[in-house]
């Protein structure tokens, strides 16, 4: 099942300082297993993200990336995916450094975690 998700509660906050979620122009696989998301570090050029992500494992997964910008929190997540589901996350993100993993359970504190840089940093 492959569903198309613009994360809704945070789209107020992203528009509150100037972004724009629907203008994704780079794309990055995520692919959620037991206990990896893909990738440890990930580096864009531009915050324009679309996040293809894909639960290559054998239990249910999310993911999230979070962080701060001008002193606000900014913070986008996928639906729980049960193996074999996908969806596509899109997103705008300012420059700089951001946590992404899986917020199921334990699984972040299992190593389901990484960093998602944004720009030249």
């Amino acid at each position: 099942m492959r569903s198309s998700l613009v994360c809704g509660i945070y789209f107020c906050a992203a528009v509150g300082i100037g972004l724009s979620p629907a203008l994704a122009q780079e794309s990055a696989d995520v692919n959620l297993k037991e206990w990896a998301l893909g990738f440890k570090h990930m580096s864009v050029k531009n915050g324009h993200i679309r996040f293809d992500i894909e639960n290559v494992g054998t239990v249910e997964h999310a993911f999230e990336v979070e962080g701060e910008a001008g002193g606000q929190k900014i913070e986008f997540k996928s639906p729980i995916l049960k193996p074999g589901e996908k969806t596509t996350l899109e997103v705008d993100l300012p420059p700089g450094k951001y946590d992404a993993y899986c917020p199921v359970h334990d699984h972040k504190d299992k190593g389901m975690s990484g960093k998602v840089t944004v720009g030249s940093m």
